[in-house]
């Protein structure tokens, strides 16, 4: 029984780790910054912005005025929303501030990518030669610089490039602080380090910007709960990277509170778990045949066990050791007392890597109680499966009006 116990112990100590190398690997790459010099010219790039909302009434309005508010010529952008099953008054407050809005009450309904897709082709029919098409999500908080900075990413060697989603109030509540470490973390592995590294970059959802022909050869096949990951996964299996563009900045909301987080959560995970089933085998094949580090590299990522798992079960394992010095699997306590620790400590390095403010340490702060409850996530998505369903979060600004 011992025996059989080490042989356990041991392959979830290499899982481990794989795991802590790969991580370290993609924080060594996203320690390179690059400021690349940009040529003075006129701005060229038509872009039209595609915003799809759900019940949105409460944050559009803001939303939409800050993308009028761009240094860019008026005349080379349009702004589009979808009031996608809306029982509010989404689709009159969008015309108020001045986008072109469409309403859709068909089917299918109930994920982003429904609306997404339908909004993306209506664009399309338009016939206006977009260069350009820019999403974000109904409360963006878009830098004024953001479609000139894109506008000279386009003139690079990517066509789909993901600018910077920065969390808009880390010092909200513990929760948000959290969620801000975890999108700078997110940032600087999945985006920043992968860019370095010739690799393909994650669509995170929101500010994301692609050239038109890309949509008009491939569509927008994606539709599960993680329809971003998923669109990104599915145009590096085409031979299409995503690049990273850190200059070009949209602000978003952290969750409320970690009640509605959790549905959000679960969501993600869900999606994960569609995405991990549709793409792992197809990645690894694609690599033998082309030998393109990067859909090896996104294998790796879709196969690991999650961040918080890893260093939860790194510092479980640990623990387990000291207690029962008997116990001889493959690594001893010391080079196991080493990874815990380096788990532990690698949210704080990452944070200094990408010069966080001070806050977001004093965030780490509730980093047990956020591993516990990730880790709870995804233990109920896992239990839910294919039962998890996209669930709306709510905005801050809608629950102080009911407040009121």
């Amino acid at each position: 029984m011992v025996i059989i116990f080490n042989i356990v112990l041991s392959l979830l100590q290499i899982l481990i780790a794989i795991g802590l190398c790969y991580h370290c690997i993609l924080l060594v790459a996203g320690a390179i910054k690059h400021h690349p010099q940009r040529a003075i010219r006129s701005s060229r790039h038509r872009f039209a912005i595609a915003i799809p909302a759900h019940n949105e009434s409460a944050v559009v309005a803001q939303t939409l005025e800050q993308l009028k508010c761009q240094d860019y010529p008026n005349d080379l952008f349009t702004i589009y929303v979808v009031a996608d099953h809306c029982q509010d008054d989404t689709a009159q407050v969008a015309r108020e501030h001045g986008a072109q809005c469409y309403e859709r009450q068909t089917e299918p309904h109930g994920r982003k990518a429904y609306a997404l897709q339908w909004l993306l082709q209506r664009i399309l029919d338009t016939n206006i030669p977009y260069d350009a098409i820019v999403i974000f999500d109904a409360d963006s908080c878009v830098d004024s610089q953001f479609l000139q900075t894109m506008d000279h990413a386009l003139d690079g060697q990517y066509a789909v490039l993901q600018g910077n989603h920065i969390i808009a109030d880390p010092g909200e509540s513990p929760f948000s602080g959290l969620a801000a470490v975890d999108m700078r973390l997110n940032n600087l592995l999945h985006n920043r380090a992968k860019h370095n590294l010739g690799f393909s970059c994650r669509l995170m959802g929101d500010a994301m910007c692609f050239k038109t022909e890309v949509l008009r050869q491939y569509g927008w096949p994606a539709d599960s709960l993680g329809e971003d990951r998923e669109y990104g996964l599915y145009l590096l299996t085409q031979g299409i990277k995503v690049g990273y563009v850190p200059e070009a900045i949209s602000y978003g909301q952290a969750a409320p509170s970690w009640k509605t987080a959790a549905a959000q959560r679960i969501r993600w995970y869900g999606g994960v778990s569609e995405i991990r089933r549709k793409f792992i085998a197809q990645l690894l094949k694609l690599f033998l045949q082309r030998r393109d580090l990067a859909l090896l590299d996104q294998a790796i990522e879709l196969s690991l066990p999650p961040f918080t798992f890893l260093a939860s079960l790194s510092v479980v394992i640990a623990g387990m050791q000291l207690i029962w010095p008997a116990l001889q699997p493959l690594f001893s306590l010391a080079p196991v007392l080493l990874m815990a620790t380096a788990w532990v400590a690698f949210p704080f390095v990452g944070l200094a890597i990408d010069t966080a403010p001070f806050s977001l340490y004093k965030a780490l702060l509730h980093g047990p109680i956020y591993v516990v409850w990730r880790l709870w996530a995804g233990l109920r998505a896992r239990f839910l499966g294919q039962k998890v369903r996209w669930v709306r979060t709510p905005r801050r600004e809608e629950l102080s009006q009911r407040g009121k």
